[in-house]
C-alpha cells in the first residue's frame, strides 16, 4: 500500500472514527468493516494521528517500515482488549494487540 493512501486512510479514520457512544465491550469479538489503519501501541497512536493531521507521509512511512503502524483488511477479526475514547485495542489471531479506530470495526 502507497503512503498517500495509508495517510488517507488514517485521516478519514481519524476525523470520522470519533465514536463516543460506542458500544463495544472488553472481550467482544470485532470484525473489520472496512479497511483501516492500525497501530502497535498507544503512544504509536498518538504519533500517527499527528503525522496524519501533518500529512507527513515520510514519517507515516518510517512507523509503517519499523513495524508501528499497519494496515487491517476487511474481515478481519479480534477480541477487545482495552477500550478508549476514539479507539479499541484488539487481539488478533496472532496474538499481537492494535489499536484501532472505533468505526471501522463492528
Amino acid at each position: 500500500m502507497s503512503v498517500r493512501n495509508l495517510l488517507l486512510l488514517s485521516v478519514v479514520g481519524l476525523f470520522l472514527g470519533c465514536s463516543c457512544g460506542s458500544k463495544h465491550r472488553h472481550g467482544d469479538v470485532v470484525v473489520v468493516k472496512e479497511r483501516c489503519i492500525w497501530a502497535l501501541t498507544d503512544e504509536a497512536y498518538e504519533q500517527m494521528t499527528e503525522y496524519c493531521n501533518r500529512r507527513d507521509e515520510r514519517a507515516l512511512e518510517n512507523m509503517e517500515t519499523i513495524g508501528l503502524v499497519g494496515i487491517l483488511e476487511v474481515g478481519d477479526k479480534g477480541t477487545i482488549t482495552d477500550l478508549a475514547f476514539d479507539r479499541v485495542k484488539i487481539r488478533l489471531d496472532d496474538k499481537s494487540e492494535v489499536w484501532v479506530a472505533n468505526k471501522f470495526v463492528r
